[in-house]
C-alpha cells in the first residue's frame, strides 16, 4: 500500500474536552499519547479515542473510563458530649474524607472500645467517607 494509505487523524478527548496528545507513526501504525496527572476528580472521567480519516464514513472510536484508587487526605475525631465524668457514656467519633476504596478506622485504647462500628456513605468523586 505504502503512500497510497490514508493518513488518520487521531484525538484524545477527556470528558469531551481535547486533552494535549504526542502523536508518533511507526511501521505505519499512528500512535497518539498523553500523560494525565490524575486527581480524585478524574475517577469516573471517560476517556475517548478518535481515528478519521478520508476513507472513513465516520469516525472510529474507543472509549474507557478511569477508575482511581485514592486515600483518604483527612480524618477528623471528636467527643460527645465534650466533657463527661467518670462512669458516665461518651460517643467517641471517627470521620475520614472520601477515598476509593472506602477507609477502614480502627480505634486504638488502652481498655476495649464498647463495639465500635463503621459506616459508610457516599462521598464526591464517586468515593466513600467513612465514619
Amino acid at each position: 500500500m505504502g503512500s497510497d494509505t490514508p493518513v488518520f487523524a487521531k484525538k484524545l478527548y477527556k470528558s469531551d474536552k481535547e486533552l494535549t496528545a504526542q502523536t508518533a507513526v511507526c511501521g505505519g501504525v499512528t500512535k497518539v499519547t498523553v500523560a494525565l496527572t490524575a486527581s480524585p476528580k478524574d475517577n469516573g472521567a471517560q476517556l475517548r479515542c478518535e481515528a478519521t480519516n478520508a476513507a472513513l464514513p465516520a469516525p472510529l472510536t474507543a472509549l474507557t473510563t478511569l477508575n482511581l484508587l485514592f486515600p483518604a487526605w483527612e480524618v477528623r475525631g471528636w467527643a460527645n458530649p465534650r466533657s463527661v465524668e467518670v462512669e458516665h457514656v461518651v460517643t467517641l467519633t471517627c470521620e475520614s474524607s472520601v477515598s476509593v476504596p472506602p477507609s477502614t478506622i480502627t480505634w486504638y485504647s488502652a481498655n476495649a472500645l464498647d463495639q465500635p462500628s463503621s459506616r459508610h456513605s457516599p462521598g464526591s468523586f464517586g468515593g466513600t467517607v467513612t465514619r
